[in-house]
């Protein structure tokens, strides 16, 4: 649980099991060449919130961003819809946009 403005909110959090990585290229035992195809590999989740924060003279909306880091890289959308919707009665200005942001590594 961690708890953001009062709220307890539900987390949970995975973590990569030890020596999850790939070998690397070898030959294998009758001396055949053995290559691997690159994966990506997940570095870090984000969780961002767009919301409303004014207008321009012109009638514009002005947005600004809310991120929350450490979100699960298994997070599905129905989660992350969740959670705004959570923070969102927590909110003094509109929201316009639920987004989640992965940072992957190719490895």
């Amino acid at each position: 649980m961690v708890k953001c403005a009062g709220i307890m909110i539900p987390v949970t959090a995975t973590f990569p099991e030890e020596n999850s990585h790939k070998e690397l290229p070898g030959k294998e035992p009758n001396g055949k060449e053995v290559k691997y195809m690159a994966t990506f590999s997940n570095k870090s989740t984000r969780m961002a919130l767009r919301v409303q924060t004014g207008t321009t003279p012109e009638g514009d909306p002005v947005l600004s961003s809310l991120s929350w880091g450490g979100v699960s890289a298994s997070a599905t959308a129905d989660n992350i819809d969740a959670v705004a919707a959570a923070l969102e009665g927590l909110l003094s200005v509109p929201l316009v946009e639920i987004q989640k942001n992965a940072t992957d590594m190719v490895i």
